[in-house]
C-alpha cells in the first residue's frame, strides 16, 4: 500500500500525463508533505551580489542538519522555510554546526552554498 506522499505523486503524475496543469492545491500540498528545495533568502544581500547566489539548495542539504536549525532559529526547517528560508550564512552555519550569528566571509559561503546548489544526493560535495 503506498504511503500518502506516495498516492500524492502518482495522482499528480496521472493528472500531469493527462496533459493539464497540476492544481495549486496539489501542488502546495505536495510541497508541504516533501519539499525539495530550501529557500534561500536574498534580501538584505547587496544588490551587486544577490545575483550570485541560488535562489534554493536541495532539501537533502539540510535535512540532515535540523536539529541545528531548530536549536538556532527555535523552528523547523518546514517553518523556516515557509517562512521565505534563511540567509546565506545561516544555512552555512546550520550545516556547519555553527552558533547562530557566527560570522563567516561572504566569499566561504558564496563558495560553498554554490557548490551545494546542485547536489543531487545529499552529500553536500
Amino acid at each position: 500500500m503506498p504511503t500518502k506522499l506516495e498516492s500524492l505523486r502518482i495522482a499528480l503524475d496521472d493528472y500531469n500525463r493527462r496533459g493539464e496543469p497540476a492544481l495549486p492545491s496539489v501542488l502546495v500540498a505536495a510541497r508541504e508533505l516533501c519539499p525539495e528545495r530550501f529557500t534561500v533568502m536574498l534580501t538584505g544581500l547587496p544588490k551587486e551580489t544577490k545575483d550570485l547566489y541560488p535562489a534554493s539548495i536541495p532539501w537533502s542539504v539540510v535535512a540532515p542538519h535540523a536539529a541545528r536549525a531548530q536549536y538556532n532559529h527555535g523552528q523547523t526547517l518546514e517553518r523556516l522555510n515557509e517562512r521565505g528560508g534563511c540567509s546565506p550564512n545561516e544555512i552555512y552555519c546550520i550545516v556547519h554546526h555553527l552558533k547562530w550569528g557566527t560570522h563567516v566571509s561572504a566569499d566561504t559561503v558564496l563558495e560553498w552554498i554554490k557548490s551545494v546548489a546542485e547536489v543531487k544526493d545529499g552529500s553536500g560535495k
